[in-house]
C-alpha cells in the first residue's frame, strides 16, 4: 500500500513538473511578447501620471538593477544594501504566505470519510421532556433565586452554591428563561434604591 502510494504519489509530482514547466514557457512567451509590453508600457505612463510614488518605485528598482557602475560612494552601497535587504524580506514575506496543496487523493482514500454524530438526538420530543424534567424548580428554590439573584447579579457561580440541587448552567438556563417575567432589571433597580435609603 505505502509503496503504491509513493509511486502513485512520484508519478503526479512528474507529471506536475513537466506541466508547470510548460506553463512557465506559455507564461514567458505571452509576457515578453511585443504586444503585451507596449500595453503595460502604455498603462504604467497612465499610472504613473496619476501616482507619481508608482515613477519613483519603478526608478528605484531599475536604478538597483542596473548592472553599469554603481557604487559611486559608501552611501550608494548602504541604499543598495538596504534595498537588497528589504527585497529579500519581501520574499520570506510571500514565501510564508504561499500554501503548499495537498496531493491528490486516490480513490480508496477519497471514499473515506468520518460522519459526525456529535449532539445528534434521534427522539425530540422525548428528549424535550426528558430535559423539562430534568430542570424542575421548586417554589422556593425561585425565591433563594431571586434573593441571591438581587445580592449577587449575574454571579451565578456563587447563586449556584446556595442552591443544593442546582448547577451553575442550570441557573443560567432559569435566568434566561424567567427574565422576562420576573424582571431582575427593575428589581435590582429597587433593592439598590432601597439600600441607599
Amino acid at each position: 500500500k505505502h509503496i503504491e502510494r509513493e509511486g502513485r504519489e512520484k508519478r503526479l509530482t512528474a507529471t506536475y513538473s513537466v506541466l508547470v514547466q510548460e506553463w512557465l514557457r506559455k507564461v514567458d512567451k505571452v509576457e515578453n511578447s511585443q504586444k503585451r509590453k507596449a500595453r503595460d508600457s502604455k498603462n504604467r505612463e497612465f499610472f504613473e501620471k496619476v501616482f507619481p510614488r508608482l515613477r519613483k518605485m519603478r526608478e528605484d528598482r531599475e536604478r538597483f538593477n542596473r548592472v553599469g557602475a554603481r557604487v559611486k560612494s559608501e552611501a550608494d552601497l548602504e541604499e543598495i544594501m538596504d534595498g537588497l535587504q528589504e527585497q529579500e524580506m519581501e520574499d520570506k514575506k510571500m514565501r510564508s504566505y504561499a500554501v503548499v496543496p495537498p496531493l491528490l487523493l486516490d480513490a480508496k482514500q477519497r471514499s473515506i470519510f468520518y460522519i459526525n454524530n456529535n449532539g445528534r438526538i434521534d427522539d425530540f420530543p422525548a428528549e424535550y421532556k426528558e430535559r423539562h424534567l430534568l430542570n424542575v424548580w421548586t417554589q422556593a428554590e425561585k425565591d433563594i433565586f431571586k434573593e441571591k439573584f438581587l445580592q449577587h447579579p449575574k454571579n451565578f457561580g456563587v447563586i449556584a452554591s446556595y442552591l443544593e440541587k442546582k448547577s451553575v448552567s442550570d441557573c443560567v438556563q432559569y435566568y434566561y428563561l424567567s427574565k422576562k417575567t420576573e424582571n431582575y432589571k427593575r428589581l435590582l433597580r429597587k433593592s439598590r434604591v432601597r439600600s441607599r435609603s
